[in-house]
């Protein structure tokens, strides 16, 4: 599939920040055009795997620090999102900010 034509193509070249607002594990994430993400947070060791999207989710897949074997996390992917936007949505640790930042840091 052409880059520009993937339905993340808004987030490919671009850092989602995510902030929960207890200001406890915040990270950034790195989507690209090959199917692969990378995790970063600081005070953590970073990560790499592969993504999905299914209808409204994203499903990453990974063998994170500490875990013995791959898993898999889905959650609400907003694929409307440009560079330059910041929201706020509930998740399953609470209300959590957003920003979507042109380029890596």
């Amino acid at each position: 599939m052409n880059p520009e034509q993937h339905p993340a193509a808004n987030y490919f070249g671009n850092t989602l920040h995510v902030m929960p607002m207890d200001k406890t594990h915040w990270h950034a994430v790195r989507y690209n055009p090959d199917g692969t993400f990378e995790f970063s947070a600081p005070g953590r060791p970073g990560y790499r795997g592969t993504y999905t999207i299914e209808g409204d989710q994203v499903c990453l897949t990974a063998l994170r620090p500490g875990d013995s074997r791959e898993s898999t996390h889905c959650h609400f992917f907003d694929l409307a999102r440009r560079a330059g936007d910041s929201w706020t949505e509930m998740t399953p640790q609470g209300e959590t900010r957003f920003r979507l930042d042109r380029g890596h840091p």
